[in-house]
């Protein structure tokens, strides 16, 4: 059984407290060229308003009082070496909004929900 998303971001109490604790399903994909000058923060924004099925301005919960955007900035776009941009490898996970966001530094985001299953009573 799948949760199930409010408008507000929360959900029907399949709400892991610890990542491993649960399966998480992809549901959407948002490529982007990490060569290109990439909005990020609009790249997940628009990602998790369409795993929700709303508009962007409709989300209310700040992206930035979960996530450290610089950070990823930093990490996966803002490295040069030897006067060269150089683009990191890797996964940032983090839950924005009942979600699982992946970032990838060869440019993928993906938002994934909780698998959950049927608690015994």
């Amino acid at each position: 059984m799948m949760a199930e998303k409010n408008t507000d971001g929360s959900d029907n109490g399949c709400q892991p407290t610890l990542d491993n604790e649960v399966e998480w399903q992809a549901i959407v994909h948002r490529s982007f060229e990490p060569e290109e000058d990439v909005d990020i923060v609009m790249e997940i924004v628009e990602a998790v308003a369409a795993a929700e099925g709303v508009e962007t301005t409709s989300l209310g919960t700040s992206l930035f009082s979960v996530v450290n955007i610089t950070a990823i900035r930093a990490v996966f776009f803002d490295q040069t070496v030897l006067g060269q941009q150089r683009y990191c490898t890797g996964q940032i996970h983090f839950q924005y909004r009942g979600f699982r966001v992946t970032i990838s530094g060869d440019g993928l985001v993906t938002v994934a929900e909780p698998v959950c299953r049927d608690r015994p009573g």
